[in-house]
C-alpha cells in the first residue's frame, strides 16, 4: 500500500500546517486497509483558518480557497508502494463544515489506493 505521506504528496499536501490561499490548513490523515494488497483508504481532515485573524473572510478569498482546493485534490495519480507496486490514486469530493463567516472550519475527504495490474492504466494515470 503507498504510505500515507506518499498518498498526500500525490496532491502536493503534506501531514501537518501549511497555506493555501488566504489559509492555515492543518492536515491529519490515516489509512484503512479494504482489501489487503489491493485497496485501501485514507480519511483525510483539513482544519482550516484564516491567516489573518483580525479580519472577516470575503466571498472572493473563499470562492478561491475553495477552487484551489478542489483543483489540488482532483484527477487520479500513481503512487508506488514502498516495494514499488503501482496503486491508482484519486480523492472523493471534499465536505466542508465551515464556521463562523467562512474564517475556519474541517474538510474532511476519502482518499483510495487501488493496485494496477494493468500497464495500460498505469501509463494512462503517469500522464494524466
Amino acid at each position: 500500500m503507498p504510505d500515507t505521506k506518499d498518498f498526500l504528496a500525490a496532491w502536493g499536501l503534506k501531514i501537518g500546517t501549511q497555506s493555501i490561499g488566504a489559509f492555515q490548513v492543518t492536515i491529519r490523515a490515516r489509512h484503512i486497509e479494504i482489501e489487503q494488497y489491493r485497496k485501501y483508504g485514507f480519511d483525510i481532515e483539513m482544519k482550516f483558518e484564516r491567516k489573518d485573524k483580525k479580519s472577516s473572510v470575503s466571498q472572493e478569498d473563499w470562492n478561491k480557497f475553495r477552487g484551489e482546493l478542489a483543483f489540488k485534490i482532483a484527477g487520479k495519480k500513481l503512487v508506488y508502494s514502498r516495494y514499488g507496486n503501482p496503486y491508482v490514486c484519486e480523492m472523493g469530493e471534499p465536505k466542508f463544515e465551515v464556521f463562523r463567516d467562512h474564517s475556519s472550519g474541517v474538510i474532511r475527504v476519502q482518499g483510495f489506493a487501488t493496485r494496477s495490474f494493468n500497464s495500460f492504466t498505469i501509463f494512462k494515470a503517469e500522464h494524466v
